[in-house]
């Protein structure tokens, strides 16, 4: 008879007597993902999302300008705080200038950012200088934040020989790889894949960057969306995504395009951390993005921002 050695049998018995718990543990859950479980029940329930908690929309300051507390509102310096004012009324100037010039035919085409530039600004601020960033067509406000100049912008919207672009592409659509801002696309939802697989290139590399991918509710209704947020969910991926929900994809209201608690709701489906705040409040955007960021380096995952705000003129 084979002689098995006292150690190695004592745990061959424990190993015996944790299959039938550990049967009977399958009986009673079932896995629905890596990290989560679903018990099993006999009590017949459909769930229905009317009755489910609305998420909040997060912000600092009251309708008077004041913050609600002293510990909710960000610690800036006054030049930084005072850069973003600026900028701001920067880019809401140039917006008036280059809208006038498109109705005069002077350009082809441009997009304003009236009502969206505390939603830029914010978010621009909070993040590094080298964190890469992947913007629709209202982000002119994050690449004054960072450094691009009137005469930069002016020279894009007229294709002229100064134009980084060389010409190649439609008003709008700026690029600056000094600045670490890809250039834009005209097709929406198309730069959201784009902007995971970058994320994923930082994760492998651990360069301690992030990605930060800027669009609309109505980019988030195009199949590319869903796809990219699953990728980054299963990857883990270090990627910041803002939706700009200003109500509207061109004509298109909001009601027509989705049902639910918006665009948010779609972060907990897939396994992302979300949040919303209020797109017009500079300082709420500024704290969600650094606490997005901070999860980001630290946790490896993605953060979903829906960021409530308004377009306060035509597409």
């Amino acid at each position: 008879m084979m002689h098995i050695p006292g150690v190695i049998f004592r745990r061959l018995c424990t190993n015996l007597r944790q299959i039938p718990s550990q049967c009977a543990r399958k009986l009673s859950v079932v896995n629905i993902s890596p990290d989560r479980e679903a018990v099993y029940t006999s009590k017949l329930e459909l769930k229905r999302p009317e009755l489910e908690e609305i998420m909040p929309v997060y912000r600092v300051l009251t309708k008077d300008g004041t913050a609600f507390s002293p510990e909710v509102e960000p610690q800036l310096e006054k030049d930084h705080v005072l850069k973003m004012f600026k900028t701001m009324v920067m880019l809401n100037t140039v917006d008036r200038i280059m809208y006038e010039s498109q109705r005069q035919g002077r350009i082809s085409f441009y997009m304003t950012n009236y009502g969206e530039e505390a939603c830029q600004i914010g978010s621009a601020s909070a993040l590094n200088p080298d964190d890469f960033i992947y913007g629709q067509y209202r982000e002119a406000g994050v690449l004054m934040w960072r450094g691009m100049t009137l005469e930069q912008m002016i020279d894009q919207l007229y294709s002229n020989v100064g134009d980084c672009d060389k010409g190649r592409q439609m008003p709008v659509h700026y690029g600056s790889r000094d600045l670490h801002f890809s250039t834009i696309s005209s097709p929406l939802a198309t730069q959201i894949p784009v902007a995971v697989g970058s994320a994923y290139s930082f994760k492998l590399s651990r360069n301690g960057r992030v990605v930060v991918c800027y669009f609309g509710e109505g980019a988030a209704s195009e199949g590319d969306a869903f796809t990219a947020l699953n990728f980054a969910a299963t990857l883990d991926c270090p990627i910041i995504f803002i939706c700009r929900n200003n109500g509207y994809a061109i004509s298109t209201p909001v009601r027509e395009q989705y049902r639910g608690d918006g665009i948010v709701a779609r972060a907990p489906a897939l396994g992302i951390v979300g949040v919303r705040v209020d797109g017009n409040d500079l300082f709420a955007m500024y704290n969600v993005t650094k606490a997005a960021r901070h999860l980001c380096i630290n946790e490896s995952r993605p953060v979903l921002i829906e960021a409530m705000t308004y377009r306060f003129i035509l597409n």
